[in-house]
């Protein structure tokens, strides 16, 4: 397995389908419309040439299998590396892909000055939650929500 940048020739569609099928899983029953489709592929594109954002790609035979996308959140003026999305196939899972990626995105985010990595996963996905536990990652803070409605 190679860890390569993202290429938007290469990258685009598969992480378009990383970006439906992380959108589908967090609002269950809810369509994708075609000018949500668009605006995915707008900002999956926004990645390219941004210095404040790389994407890297899980390659396997040239292959895309996994991706992530990972940006420099600031809080004042210290800079912390954010995973915006990481997606892996499912017949590619606990092979050590989600691994590799968070590799790199550590890597690009130390070299921008980075000390720390965060990321948000749904309270609902349990699995993604133990993954991310057994690679170091901890609860720092809960996010709330409600539904609103006049």
């Amino acid at each position: 397995m190679e860890i390569k940048e993202f290429d938007i020739r290469r990258d685009l569609e598969f992480y378009l389908e990383g970006s439906k099928v992380a959108f589908e899983e967090s609002f269950p029953g809810v369509s994708i419309t075609n000018d949500l489709e668009r605006d995915m592929r707008s900002s999956i594109a926004g990645i390219a040439g941004n210095e404040d954002m790389a994407g890297f790609t899980a390659l396997l035979d040239s292959t895309p299998v996994g991706a992530v996308v990972v940006c420099l959140q600031w809080f004042y003026n210290i800079p912390q590396g954010y995973i915006d999305s990481i997606y892996v196939k499912d017949e590619y899972r606990k092979a050590g892909v989600a691994k590799e990626l968070l590799k790199a995105a550590e890597i690009w985010s130390l070299q921008k000055g980075a000390h720390s990595i965060s990321l948000d996963v749904s309270n609902s996905n349990g699995s993604a939650i133990a993954a991310y536990e057994r690679l170091g990652f901890v609860a720092t803070r809960t996010q709330m929500e409600r539904g609103i409605k006049f």
